[in-house]
């Protein structure tokens, strides 16, 4: 399952790549800005708050809805056990799904499909 949203930098349009961290980091990595993002500022509602001046979303009101996608994303991977997204598994090197696999704080169910890409990906 690809993500949903563009797995682009909302700054510098640079591919993202997948970071497999704690569950209270952001799981894509901008390496020209060395920024990371949460999915949800990557949706297309965030990217046209988003203000490349401020490099910021704006504040008030106008973000309290992000805040809350954001809040709901880090408890999603507070399940998890980790940044990394069911919807990034398939971007991630085979060294971060070996890793992730031998994590005890990696959720059981996560595991398995953690386990299934892994294995596609050293019979390739």
């Amino acid at each position: 399952m690809q993500p949903s949203y563009r797995n682009q930098c909302p700054n510098c349009n640079f591919v993202l790549y997948p970071v497999v961290l704690d569950p209270k980091s952001a799981p894509w990595l901008c390496i020209r800005d060395r920024y990371s993002w949460w999915a949800a500022e990557l949706s297309e509602k965030a990217r046209k708050q988003f203000r490349k001046a401020t490099f910021d979303f704006g504040w008030g009101e106008q973000l309290d809805w992000l805040n809350a996608e954001i809040q709901d994303e880090m408890k999603l991977a507070e399940v998890r056990g980790t940044s990394c997204r069911e919807d990034m598994i398939e971007l991630v090197p085979l060294a971060g799904l070996q890793r992730m696999e031998s994590d005890p704080g990696i959720h059981l169910d996560f595991k398995k499909l953690v386990s299934v890409e892994r294995v596609r990906k050293e019979q390739h």
